[in-house]
């Protein structure tokens, strides 16, 4: 942490244009390392993810701390996060993925597999739709 207390100035002290020529020369090497980090961006905050994160490689997990994570491309690897309007389009989609030959069929699982089926209780309304 930087030391600025050689620069205090008390009230009515004549070297008061001294010092502050003196702060100012001091503060201007903080004032370059931030703009060199904040690379053009509005804030450092708005650099953070843009370019820290990316350019360093997350390998930890992350903690958002009540923040909202925003701004991630539609997933293409089954280890990427989805957004919750990707996760709603495909859970609200009038024709979800990978139904070629499953009409009429609902999704069904034995435990540890999900698959296209009937369920019995979707066999018997079929059974009643079709007035068998």
């Amino acid at each position: 942490m930087a030391d600025f207390t050689a620069y205090r100035v008390a009230l009515l002290a004549s070297d008061y244009p001294v010092k502050y020529d003196g702060f100012v020369l001091a503060m201007q090497g903080y004032a370059t390392e931030i703009e060199n980090a904040r690379q053009g961006q509005a804030s450092l905050l708005a650099n953070f993810g843009r370019y820290i994160l990316a350019s360093a490689g997350l390998t930890q997990n992350l903690q958002a701390n009540g923040y909202r994570i925003q701004g991630l491309l539609t997933p293409v690897a089954n280890d990427e996060p989805a957004t919750k309007g990707y996760a709603d389009g495909l859970s609200f989609a009038s024709a979800l993925p990978a139904q070629a030959g499953a009409a009429g069929k609902e999704i069904t699982t034995d435990g540890a597999t999900a698959s296209w089926g009937l369920t019995g209780p979707g066999a018997i309304a079929i059974l009643n739709f079709i007035g068998y």
